[in-house]
């Protein structure tokens, strides 16, 4: 996380793959070749879309925008991502996270980061697993994941896996640090070592990104021609802000639940989405309360007793409802005030996800009623509210803030809302099921991504046993304890 910067890169520098032997095929994969997947943390669909009109990654079909989750982070989108095939959900939206059972914080520091398990980083065949080793590698990240690139290549070359899957997560930090276009650099870095391994081994490519990157309106990632015109201004930390108007409500921040009144706002990173705790009751006044505070677009809570969400912004109020249909599907419908979402949506109908997809992955907010929904389901312990701020405000621990400011300047790019630049990732594969044009999806979301491109028996191998497998674990419960 960026609280690391402060630490120096000590990353080796970057080559060409390293000549050893690759390894023979694994069983059953002599039937097909093998598939790599590389997870590229934080690479905007369009970012790829320019990349291939530079003519980088011509043997793969036109990239597809993948429709990230809500919050647009990480740990949330490949929770979404993995789930479906078997994984655990994380217990919270990060590492550190708020524990309803023990009604407090938890995680977060260097001890808990690799004593609680956020389970998704299990499901990669390769990746750094040192927290201290990433956190060099944020200082110099285009360096760092060069390096990360030719390494989880050089893995890959040496496994007889069918399947492999490899997480290149300094593209985050790139994209965080320097813009978008920076990523251009990087891919063209990757482009040259998928060549260099296609001569070593046939296999299928799979790229894959979680969520996209966004910063004040000079930063957008959607228009490549305009966007280096001039150096985007600074994103604004607008937590005081925030603090001030729950405070003004007679709300009370802190990191325990103990009584009504209480707020419990997890702080992580600084990303343009809030996640906040409240006791039972006081969910809709809360989100109501800070959807007020300028910079924030919106703040969407939970209704504990139905299964409907209500969705404030300053002065306006929706609802999205879910309703099970058959027993073996849901439906969503969107009523109220349908500006709250950004633009006019389909209002008062019950509309299947893939409808709402369809109908809203192209808007300001895309997807978002079914993103809304998925926010309060994806993690063992889901919050009160979530809400999605607007660049230039984002919000952060000023411990964060500060030390970033000290190392590598103040923050201009980052990620976490519902909105477009910050939501759009990415799949680029030259899966052979793609190549009739009828048959490549228009866009996909984050959790479908591995269930339409990856092998039958990898699924269910996955599903049965895989890293963090087996029953869903149930959510805490939800209730004010009196903690200690």
């Amino acid at each position: 996380m960026l609280s690391l910067v402060v630490l120096a890169c000590g990353s080796s520098s970057p080559g060409r793959l390293a000549e050893a032997p690759v390894a023979p095929a694994g069983a059953g994969a002599g039937r097909e070749p093998p598939v790599l997947v590389v997870m590229l943390d934080a690479v905007p669909w369009e970012v790829m879309s320019e990349a291939r009109r530079r003519g980088l990654f011509a043997e793969l079909h036109p990239p597809v925008p993948v429709v990230s989750s809500f919050p647009s982070t990480t740990t949330v989108s490949l929770a979404g991502t993995f789930v479906p095939l078997g994984m655990r959900r994380p217990p919270g939206y990060e590492a550190r996270f708020f524990d309803w059972q023990q009604a407090r914080v938890r995680g977060g520091g260097p001890i808990s980061y690799n004593r609680i398990d956020t389970y998704w980083a299990d499901f990669f065949d390769w990746h750094v697993e040192n927290p201290i080793r990433k956190g060099f590698g944020f200082l110099r990240p285009l360096r760092f994941a060069r390096w990360e690139m030719q390494r989880g290549l050089e893995r890959f070359l040496a496994s007889g896996e069918p399947v492999f899957l490899t997480y290149v997560s300094a593209t985050d930090g790139a994209a965080h640090l320097h813009g978008p276009d920076e990523l251009l650099e990087l891919l063209a870095a990757l482009d040259e070592l998928l060549a260099a391994a296609r001569q070593r081994r046939d296999f299928v490519t799979v790229l894959f990104s979680d969520h996209g990157i966004e910063g004040s309106p000079a930063a957008s990632a959607t228009d490549a021609s305009t966007r280096n015109e001039s150096r985007p201004p600074p994103l604004q930390n607008v937590r005081t802000a925030i603090a001030a108007a729950l405070g003004q409500a007679g709300y009370r921040l802190g990191d325990r639940l103990r009584q009504p009144g209480d707020v419990v706002w997890v702080r992580y990173g600084l990303l343009t989405s809030a996640v906040l705790f409240t006791a039972p009751g006081d969910e809709s006044q809360v989100a109501r309360t800070v959807a007020a505070v300028p910079g924030v677009d919106l703040c969407a809570a939970r209704d504990r007793a139905a299964e409907r969400w209500p969705v404030f912004a300053d002065g306006s109020e929706a609802v999205v409802e879910r309703r099970d249909v058959d027993g073996s599907a849901v439906e969503l419908r969107l009523r109220g005030d349908s500006s709250v979402l950004g633009e006019e949506l389909p209002a008062e109908r019950w509309l299947s996800p893939a409808e709402w997809l369809r109908a809203s992955w192209s808007a300001a907010l895309p997807d978002a009623p079914y993103r809304i929904v998925r926010a309060f389901d994806l993690v063992d312990n889901a919050a009160s509210v979530v809400c999605s701020l607007a660049p230039p405000a984002m919000v952060g621990s000023a411990l964060t803030d500060w030390s970033g400011r000290l190392t590598v300047g103040p923050l201009r790019w980052t990620h976490g809302s519902l909105r477009r630049d910050a939501s759009l990732g990415v799949v680029a594969t030259d899966h052979p099921g793609w190549n009739d044009p009828d048959q490549r999806p228009q866009v996909l979301r984050h959790d479908e991504v591995l269930e339409r491109l990856l092998p039958d028996e990898w699924r269910r191998q996955e599903g049965d046993g895989g890293p963090g497998g087996g029953p869903q674990g149930e959510p805490h419960p939800e209730h004010v304890g009196s903690g200690s």
